[in-house]
């Protein structure tokens, strides 16, 4: 039977754990959904764009298979809590989640702008915010990140996965003070990754970050974020999902791309399900080779015995005033 192994998850609602657990024997591959990136521009008293990421939640919703879970990485709000701190926007993101994807169990990674306050930059105080805010978040990460890193195993067999959850705008102490990552792991998470995915017998590997490993754009990358993708090539993860950059690409990131790559490994950004899409002329890289869309998107992934095939679409309008949605990549493994 599938299920949530090693670490039995707790979750927004106990109605949605029970409804893992009663259609488990289903036999058809479980399905999971990736996007990111939610969050208003900056200075808008809007905290998330709830048109775009409520018809995105609809449509999610509505698939059949109905997805077992989803994995937002990152930039929900555009800051933590309301100009003079009486409102609490992720809670508020959150509660709009829950309502929308009607019971769908909801796994959350934690993007730089999910931790602003009012100096217009990360804050540590409101990293403590966004852990009481997703207290549900599996408490098996790195002491100093707990709720912000964390992984789980879901399914059986060939379709026993490992989901591993990173932090990579967390906060750690150098020279006495606090720091702040711009796209960065330190040694205590690194270390945590290493033993997660080597401890790990599942089948298939998944990892999630906010920022990514290979920016498209000239984002900073910290070299430690090189240390966790050799980590993902040894143990053969199978996919890496990230946002932070306001667009879409699928790049297999192989010797041409990287020089100390030692196997081929797919980074998927899925960064814009509600933040105004960059422009394509903000790409550095080959668009036709790391398959960039500029718009709103989504990833739909399904794992059935040794394939992984990911779907991903756009929200566009339908030229009557609504939105539709139009499949831009398709994607499948088999390991």
């Amino acid at each position: 039977m599938k299920n949530f192994r090693r670490y039995l998850l707790p979750i927004f609602q106990l109605a949605a754990v029970l409804t893992i657990f009663l259609t488990a024997s289903q036999a058809y591959a479980f399905r999971f959904v990736v996007y990111a990136d939610s969050r208003a521009p900056k200075g808008d008293p809007a905290a998330f764009n709830q048109a775009i990421l409520g018809y995105i939640n609809s449509q999610i919703a509505e698939l059949e298979p109905r997805p077992d879970f989803v994995v937002f990485i990152g930039d929900m709000v555009n800051r933590t809590l309301s100009a003079d701190g009486s409102t609490n926007n992720l809670a508020y993101w959150k509660a709009f989640m829950e309502a929308g994807l009607g019971g769908i169990p909801i796994f959350v990674a934690v993007g730089n702008t999910d931790l602003y306050g009012n100096s217009g930059w990360t804050e540590f105080p409101m990293q403590a915010v966004y852990q009481a805010t997703f207290n549900e978040m599996p408490s098996n990460g790195p002491p100093n990140y707990n709720k912000l890193a964390y992984f789980f195993e879901y399914g059986e067999g060939k379709e026993r996965s490992l989901f591993a959850v990173l932090d990579s705008f967390g906060f750690y102490e150098s020279q006495g003070t606090l720091q702040n990552f711009d796209n960065g792991f330190d040694s205590e998470q690194i270390a945590w990754f290493y033993q997660v995915s080597s401890g790990s017998e599942a089948h298939h590997k998944f990892a999630f970050s906010h920022g990514p490993a290979f920016s498209i754009e000239g984002f900073p990358v910290n070299d430690s974020v090189r240390v966790i993708w050799n980590l993902m090539e040894e143990f053969k993860y199978d996919m890496f999902y990230c946002g932070h950059e306001h667009i879409y690409s699928r790049w297999a990131i192989n010797k041409k791309v990287y020089p100390l790559a030692t196997r081929k490994l797919t980074q998927t950004i899925v960064g814009s399900a509600g933040a105004t899409p960059d422009p394509l002329s903000r790409v550095k890289v080959n668009p036709e080779k790391a398959h960039i869309y500029s718009g709103y998107t989504y990833v739909v992934v399904d794992v059935k015995d040794r394939l992984v095939s990911q779907r991903s679409f756009a929200v566009v309008s339908n030229g009557l005033g609504g939105l539709t949605t139009k499949k831009i990549d398709c994607f499948k493994l088999i390991k």
